[in-house]
């Protein structure tokens, strides 16, 4: 996943192309900290027109790109009206949508459930907790969810640990 608009994207986009990845753009959106989002940040000061066109920029910024997942995004992931647009988009560029979660309170997933687009939400989170016993929790609890559920959604940062324990 990358995100729109930075230095790197597009060569690392192009690389992991060739080494037959999927490419997801990592769309920064509206969080209840107030963190910086960076360019290609999605908000509920945006009107409909302004929210699409952002989303459309930051799709087109990152070449390949097959589907979406929030970055952040707890503010707007929460907000009915945003993320209906921001599923009409997707839908319209025939995109699916990965939920982070990083909301209890999202609708998001429900939203691209209802518009018909292919979508997943996260299970596990590999957050900043980078040691072997954690991992190895992390490890157990997703072999549960997948177990019960026939699959698995894992985010994480890209920390050296995360990489080799995925």
């Amino acid at each position: 996943a990358f995100l729109p608009h930075t230095p790197y994207a597009k060569k690392l986009a192009n690389k992991a192309y060739l080494r037959e990845k999927e490419i997801i753009l990592h769309a920064p959106m509206e969080n209840t900290v107030k963190a910086a989002l960076g360019l290609g940040a999605l908000t509920q000061a945006l009107t409909e027109t302004e929210l699409k066109q952002a989303l459309r920029k930051a799709i087109a910024s990152i070449p390949h790109v097959q589907g979406i997942n929030n970055h952040m995004g707890s503010a707007l992931t929460q907000n009915k009206q945003a993320m209906k647009w921001v599923m009409e988009t997707l839908q319209d560029e025939q995109l699916y949508f990965i939920d982070s979660l990083t909301s209890a309170k999202s609708v998001a997933y429900t939203l691209a459930q209802q518009q018909g687009l292919p979508s997943l939400k996260r299970h596990v989170f590999l957050a900043n907790h980078t040691s072997t016993a954690a991992l190895n929790k992390q490890r157990q609890l997703s072999l549960r969810i997948a177990e019960k559920y026939g699959k698995a959604v894992i985010i994480a940062h890209p920390y050296t640990e995360s990489h080799h324990f995925l």
